[in-house]
């Protein structure tokens, strides 16, 4: 897959470009927010957010339908540092992958860039782009394996809850 330019935007532009997608990969690199709707790539700096761009974040990020990442709870966690609350991804690659085979151990993006997608990640690539790549295959094999509930109805909820625990601390 060739690399594409990312562009960086402010948090004012999010709903401009990605408010009408039927999904958007998101990931935390570097101090920066990436989206990649299949079209469209795109940074936000977000260890610099004014209290209203942390705001309009939050509010747009509440609202996308279908956000997909790779490891959930790393990105729930890296953004409350920041001071964004987000819960609500649809679908992480990492709890996919391992849904799908819970006895491989291993569910690092490299490797499953290069099972579902035959592809060798290099640094440059951007993780956004690579989870909504890897999306549909995945989305695919959990249907055929029969654990669409197992994945939508108890692992993501349950990861979001994990965060929060976590956070918080065990008492």
């Amino acid at each position: 897959q060739e690399e594409q330019e990312i562009r960086e935007i402010a948090a004012c532009q999010l709903a401009e470009l990605f408010s009408q997608k039927e999904a958007l990969g998101v990931a935390l690199m570097d101090h920066k927010l990436a989206f990649f709707d299949g079209n469209i790539h795109a940074s936000l700096a977000v260890n610099a957010l004014e209290a209203a761009d942390k705001v309009l974040l939050t509010d747009f990020l509440a609202t996308c339908e279908r956000v997909i990442c790779h490891d959930a709870k790393a990105l729930y966690h890296a953004l409350d540092g920041y001071g964004v609350h987000f819960r609500n991804c649809a679908f992480d690659t990492m709890l996919a992958a391992y849904v799908i085979n819970a006895g491989d151990g291993a569910y690092d993006a490299p490797r499953l860039a290069l099972a579902y997608l035959g592809e060798v990640l290099t640094e440059q690539t951007c993780m956004a782009q690579t989870a909504y790549r890897l999306y549909p295959a995945l989305a695919q094999k959990v249907e055929e394996s029969e654990q669409s509930h197992v994945l939508y109805d108890i692992e993501m909820p349950l990861c979001a809850v994990l965060t929060d625990m976590e956070r918080e601390g065990f008492r």
